[in-house]
């Protein structure tokens, strides 16, 4: 349909016609409905993959993802900025509420951790976070948190906040029946609460309108959706913070560490990619979701860990950003009632 009669925006007698329903058209780039289902490589495997050792788990990841990195930037939609939802909300007057104040842009840190030996270098990366004065967010998997208490107790008194990545990294939480759906992330939010937790995102970002309106049942937030994603042909396409499907989301839009090391980057390569990227969200005027991970063979090992200083201290240099923690956007926003802006979830 869209082939045959593509969306037309018009200057008119001064005003702008479309030839289609902008709020529509919003929630269908927004909530991803434009796009099939996810099906991750991992389906592939009869058991857990985060049992591979992580040298096996890189080298697979580089030979699926490799070719990608020839054709992902000319296609639809772009990567790694895909501005048409923030494109469309202009043109129709539309500015989504935002929470850094008299700042041009935001930023957070954040760290998912897999595994409880991913768990066990979290520190680590908590020490480079807090020496460029900044606090992160580890999202961590249940398993883990039950086996390594302990370190995530540590690191919520050191300021840093505890999120969940699900109970076990699997990938399959996407696509279970509802029931056990709304189980395991009922058992996710339980083992993130003693901790404070309050936010949740999904391993490996595999996601699917059905997850987004159950996570909005049992968390304040989530962070799952991304701007763009560099695997799948799919992204929500704008770098600000919004509502969808009842469910308060704060997208993530800088490359993840580890879809660029798939993708065959070297660590200073990463960097500057981040680096790019926060230019075009500094523009205009979006949220700069960092994604790491705490697993060896990406910034839990030491040249990645040290790429992730570098960043830190470049954007200790950029005066005109907001650093904080996702739980403090989620707060901001949802005090403040934003149009975008959900009922908390207790």
């Amino acid at each position: 349909m869209l082939d045959e009669h593509p969306p037309r925006i018009d200057l008119r007698d001064g005003a702008l016609v479309t030839s289609f329903d902008p709020d529509v058209m919003r929630r269908v780039i927004r909530d991803e409905l434009y796009a099939g289902d996810m099906r991750p490589a991992s389906r592939w495997v009869p058991f857990g993959y985060q049992h591979l050792p992580s040298a096996v788990r890189l080298a697979a990841a580089k030979l699926v993802f490799l070719p990608r990195r020839l054709r992902r930037e000319r296609q639809d939609p772009p990567w790694p900025n895909a501005p048409a939802l923030d494109v469309l909300d202009a043109l129709v007057g539309r500015r989504p509420s935002t929470p850094w104040g008299e700042r041009a842009w935001g930023l957070s840190v954040t760290v998912d951790v897999d595994t409880a030996r991913g768990l066990r270098a979290a520190p680590g990366i908590a020490d480079v976070v807090e020496r460029a004065g900044l606090r992160a967010c580890f999202f961590v998997v249940g398993a883990a948190l039950a086996r390594e208490e302990p370190i995530a107790r540590e690191l919520r008194e050191r300021g840093h906040e505890i999120g969940s990545h699900d109970m076990v990294h699997d990938n399959r939480l996407f696509v279970l029946p509802p029931v056990e759906m709304e189980s395991r992330l009922a058992r996710a939010r339980d083992s993130v609460r003693p901790f404070g937790g309050r936010g949740f995102r999904a391993p490996s970002l595999l996601r699917s309108t059905r997850l987004i309106e159950a996570v909005g049942r049992h968390f304040d937030y989530d962070s799952t959706r991304c701007d763009t994603d560099a695997e799948y042909l799919r992204g929500c396409a704008t770098v600000f913070p919004h509502r969808t499907e009842g469910c308060l989301e704060l997208p993530v839009t800088l490359p993840m560490d580890s879809s660029l090391t798939y993708l065959g980057h070297s660590p200073w390569a990463v960097l500057e990619a981040w680096k790019r990227k926060c230019g075009y969200i500094r523009r205009l005027g979006g949220l700069a979701m960092l994604v790491t991970h705490a697993e060896p063979h990406l910034t839990g090992g030491a040249r990645l860990r040290e790429m992730l200083r570098a960043f830190l201290e470049w954007v200790r240099e950029q005066t005109d950003c907001r650093c904080a923690l996702p739980g403090d956007w989620a707060e901001s926003l949802l005090v403040a009632g934003a149009d975008d802006a959900p009922g908390a979830k207790r």
